[in-house]
């Protein structure tokens, strides 16, 4: 099982004899995530939303810079 990040809500978390503070990022497997689901939020949702946001700017550039393309093609004719 692969271990996954989750940040903190709500508390501090002493785990393994090491306190983890509101807001600080623990990596636990499914099974202890699960116990603590209560107080904690995943992050992988948050990195997905993040990675969308740099595709849809990449794209909307891309389509800016054929449409920029085309006006210069039709305006220099």
């Amino acid at each position: 099982m692969a271990n996954k990040k989750y940040k903190l809500k709500n508390t501090n978390l002493l785990h393994n004899g090491k306190l983890y503070k509101l807001g600080d990022v623990i990596e636990l497997d499914e099974k202890q995530a699960k116990k603590l689901s209560d107080i904690l939020t995943p992050i992988a949702s948050v990195e997905n939303k993040a990675n969308k946001s740099v595709s849809k700017a990449k794209s909307e550039t891309t389509e800016k810079e054929v449409k920029n393309d085309t006006e210069v093609d039709n305006n220099g004719k």
